[in-house]
């Protein structure tokens, strides 16, 4: 998956970590960073409280989860903290934050010991709970609004080393109002985010393009049957649309703010696979075997269309064409077909009117150079681009450029 696609399909992941507390499960727990694997301590976080902070809500922030000594010395001297960095302000330091390279000092309370000492092989449970505002010694001392990185912190002095970090797991915590201060709690703060900034999420769905030319008249024919597994509800692609299904349903205001960016070669792959024509993947041999996949595709199929119905939707280019280097090469026409074509196929598969105006390029790149699909009132564009990390250069104002015949749906992507 591209760079760019790769952080939005993440920040949705992040999105879904704000629908209630509970467990934290990987996918959506927004984090992701866990200490390094080859340390001598995992942990697993299964809870947080609250997934985000408003005035209304709890005034405790409660972790809890499970620590395993994977090494093969006794851990003693453990102790557990939760630390904050100051609000994320860029997209840059939303890129370190995920990397796990941003800072996480800003506010760092006594750790809190934990008893007895962790043989190898053994695990125990941890539960931290801390007030959300207060002295910066007990407490993360939030004093404004804004997306937060937790650091959850466990310490420990491995055999007869010293003691040092030994496992960890970041966490973005979304403060919209601050609750009140314990020291003044009958000052309640007023309940403003601060100034919301409307955006849209574009979520990518596509993969990498596995059909081969046929004559006409044979069975479609991929290279492999990877996209069986990928398209059962626990693959790759199925748990994608499960998840959209799931926490972004037909009419909620996650749906509203999502626009869902689909390839339509995969989704004409897919309607391929499930014909009853059937398909054939290459065997290890070379030869045509059938493929396994049919049922899956279809199941796949139906549930995208239902979540892509009465929703945003546009069309990547064909196959997920690099139409900026189409058109260096001179092949303009070719790239304009890529984006027209595919917004054809992708229209008439899933039956849902696909945004016209609006196109993805790889890489979020464009070109200044003329060519059909930036002059045509029917091929403007609404051009994604890529910002970069705050410890590579200052963070570009402009996320979209709108074309002069076009109307994008939103002036940033």
């Amino acid at each position: 998956m591209k760079p760019v696609a790769t952080l939005v399909a993440i920040t949705l992941l992040v999105l879904a970590g704000l629908f209630g507390p509970g467990p934290v499960p990987s996918a959506a727990a927004a984090p992701a960073q866990v200490a390094p694997a080859d340390g001598p301590l995992r942990l697993d976080l299964t809870e947080m409280s609250p997934r985000m902070v408003s005035v209304g809500g709890p005034q405790d922030l409660v972790v809890a989860g499970t620590l395993t000594n994977t090494g093969d010395v006794p851990i003693r001297d453990l102790g557990i903290r939760v630390q904050r960095g100051n609000p994320l302000e860029t997209e840059g330091e939303l890129r370190d934050a995920l990397d796990g390279t941003a800072r996480s000092d800003a506010i760092t309370p006594q750790f809190l010991p934990l008893a007895g000492e962790l043989a190898p092989g053994d695990s125990v449970p941890v539960r931290l709970t801390l007030p959300l505002r207060g002295a910066p010694e007990t407490s993360l001392a939030l004093n404004t609004t804004g997306v937060h990185e937790l650091l959850v912190n466990v310490n420990g002095a491995p055999g007869d080393g010293a003691r040092a970090r030994l496992a960890a797991v970041r966490v973005l915590l979304p403060v919209l109002s601050l609750p009140p201060d314990p020291a003044v709690p009958d000052d309640v703060p007023a309940a403003t985010t601060g100034g919301a900034t409307p955006f849209s999420l574009l979520m990518p769905i596509t993969d990498t393009p596995r059909r081969l030319a046929t004559v006409p008249g044979e069975s479609t024919l991929l290279t492999d049957d990877d996209l069986a597994a990928s398209f059962a509800p626990d693959g790759r692609l199925g748990g994608l649309v499960g998840t959209l299904a799931r926490y972004a349903s037909a009419g909620s205001r996650v749906r509203q703010a999502t626009c869902l960016a689909i390839d339509p070669e995969l989704v004409q792959t897919a309607a391929l696979m499930r014909s009853p024509n059937g398909y054939q993947v290459r065997g290890a041999d070379g030869a045509p075997i059938p493929g396994t996949g049919a049922a899956a595709a279809g199941e796949w199929l139906d549930q995208l269309a239902a979540a892509a119905r009465g929703g945003c939707v546009i069309a990547l280019p064909y196959a997920d064409a690099d139409i900026v280097a189409l058109t260096r090469a001179g092949m303009a026409d070719l790239a304009d077909r890529a984006i027209t074509d595919g917004r054809t196929v992708l229209q008439n598969i899933l039956q849902t009117p696909v945004v016209p105006n609006v196109t993805w390029p790889v890489e979020a790149r464009s070109t200044k150079r003329r060519s059909p699909w930036r002059r045509r009132p029917a091929g403007g564009h609404c051009c994604c681009r890529r910002m970069p990390s705050s410890k590579t250069g200052p963070p570009s104002t402009r996320g979209c450029t709108r074309s002069r015949a076009g109307s994008a749906p939103s002036s940033r992507c």
